[in-house]
């Protein structure tokens, strides 16, 4: 795992209880995120509470954001696109909408 992001997710024991793994936090992230699973059923599968849960997964997701944003995912300025979101969305539009409000690829398995 990386330093950066280790640091991100961390959480300090306290006197009453200990607190939720680095690796635990990052399981039940990716579980989420990979099954789609409630919360209700992570509940279960990992004996933390749904209110806790509900923390964490924003929280990760959050870390897992701000360290592979610059190398990995690529963010666009809303109101100046890319050249390369221009063609995408051209595409998009192109695939999805006719000038007669029918698409084509509606009718392809009919």
């Amino acid at each position: 795992m990386n330093t950066c992001f280790k640091k991100l997710i961390r959480k300090q024991d306290t006197h009453l209880t200990l607190a939720i793994s680095r690796s635990e936090r990052l399981m039940l992230t990716l579980r989420f995120l990979a099954t789609g699973d409630s919360y209700h059923s992570l509940q279960y599968l990992f004996r933390i509470p749904v209110t806790t849960i509900s923390r964490i997964i924003p929280e990760v997701c959050e870390a897992i954001f701000t360290v592979l944003k610059t190398d990995y995912l690529q963010t666009t300025n809303a109101r100046n696109p890319s050249k390369t979101a221009k063609e995408v969305r051209e595409q998009f539009k192109n695939y999805f909408v006719s000038k007669h409000g029918e698409v084509a690829w509606q009718y392809k398995y009919i």
